[in-house]
């Protein structure tokens, strides 16, 4: 199954489109290391000891997590293989595993995996496979870690969201070709000439030399008139094409659902631009799906070891946790509802300030309205109470209209 998605995937645009849509939604706004009651300090740490982790594993920190996070949007599963200290057996690197060649091995019912079997399958060109390599054991969690995105209870593999609309989409791009060589076939015209035959339906017959000297004519003829004592029927055969709209709209809308896309994204729609965000705030849906396995896999496995190797009291009480920054869409609409809650005094700003991400204590002194706005405000409100720059009665200031 693995080996026919790959081969679909790089056969079809619109599949290999929508995968990389979605991976660049997903890394698209960074992440952020974050305590559950802020420290700088400890953030700062465990960010460092990560981005050193992946240097020492020969990955760039944005390429260990695009290579996790394809195979995961790709095959809906990603085996991480944890590298060890042979003395202390802590962590010293990461590796990412291929998805074909694991089986389960060892099992608590049918969902929970103790054990995984790796079988390489297939062939290096220039590489002489040994007994040793044909199957390797590895204990879960701690020698192999597996993420699995959208899995059912009862199973152990999570299953890729693309089986449902692979057929879909070939059955979309064959009606698509059979339309296009149908299309370019209606203009192939045939003239089949029946000879011996009157447009009455009477039938005379001809001598061979009368069809030859004909037959002879009609292949030579070079547009002009023929005469002939031959009765000859002509009849032009063609095709006729019909338009598979319908059906092609009925496939298309069963495309666009099975890759959580829109048209719009895809390129097919010239919508507005409040009608393309309302199509790309559905689409980021599973985006935001995405985001979520990926960062419980990353917390749950790799920087639960990082941060409890550094601050293992602290862990307990203030655990690290790696988040992904979700869409600016998604954040905007937050942000500006915190805002209109305060504005109708629901909530306070402490409360408004927490709805939208900012944990630390607010600098009061330093915000815009200290800054600047206080200062123009206090300035308008003196102008209007007592406007200097104008006219006023009882003053003797007053200047005088012309009808005076």
């Amino acid at each position: 199954m693995l080996d026919k998605i790959k081969e679909e995937i790089t056969v079809q645009p619109l599949l290999a489109r929508v995968i990389r849509n979605i991976s660049k939604g997903v890394l698209k706004n960074g992440y952020r290391f974050e305590c559950s009651e802020r420290n700088v300090e400890i953030e700062s740490a465990i960010k460092r000891k990560f981005d050193n982790l992946l240097m020492e594993s020969g990955y760039e920190e944005n390429e260990f997590l695009q290579e996790t996070l394809m195979n995961l949007i790709k095959y809906s599963n990603v085996f991480v293989k944890p590298l060890r200290s042979g003395t202390t057996n802590k962590l010293i690197g990461v590796l990412n595993m291929q998805n074909k060649g694991f089986s389960v091995s060892k099992a608590i019912g049918t969902g929970i995996a103790k054990q995984y079997k790796f079988e390489r399958k297939g062939v290096i060109s220039g590489y002489v496979q040994t007994k040793a390599d044909k199957a390797k054991l590895f204990n879960a969690p701690y020698d192999i870690w597996h993420c699995a995105f959208s899995k059912e209870t009862d199973e152990v593999f999570g299953m890729p969201i693309w089986v449902s609309v692979i057929p879909i989409i070939k059955k979309y791009n064959y009606l698509i070709s059979s339309s296009i060589d149908s299309y370019s076939d209606q203009s192939i015209e045939q003239t089949i000439f029946r000879v011996g035959l009157t447009k009455n339906g009477n039938v005379k017959p001809v001598t061979p030399e009368s069809f030859n000297s004909l037959k002879n004519q009609l292949q030579h003829n070079q547009g002009e008139d023929i005469i002939t004592d031959v009765p000859v029927d002509p009849v032009t055969v063609s095709k006729t094409y019909t338009s598979p709209d319908k059906i092609l709209d009925v496939l298309s809308t069963q495309v666009i659902a099975g890759l959580f896309t829109s048209e719009s994204q895809l390129g097919r729609s010239g919508a507005g631009r409040q009608d393309s965000e309302t199509q790309q705030s559905n689409t980021d849906g599973i985006v935001l799906e995405f985001q979520k396995t990926l960062e419980n896999f990353l917390n749950k496995t790799m920087i639960k070891e990082i941060a409890k190797e550094l601050y293992p009291l602290e862990y307990l009480k203030n655990p690290v946790k790696i988040k992904f920054i979700p869409a600016f869409n998604d954040t905007e609409r937050l942000e500006k509802h915190a805002v209109f809650k305060f504005q109708g005094g629901i909530i306070d700003l402490d409360e408004a300030r927490e709805i939208c991400g900012h944990t630390t204590q607010i600098n009061s002194s330093k915000t815009n309205y200290e800054l600047y706005q206080k200062t123009e405000i206090d300035g308008t409100t003196q102008n209007t109470n007592s406007p200097a720059n104008q006219h006023t009665s009882g003053t003797g200031t007053t200047k005088k209209s012309k009808n005076q």
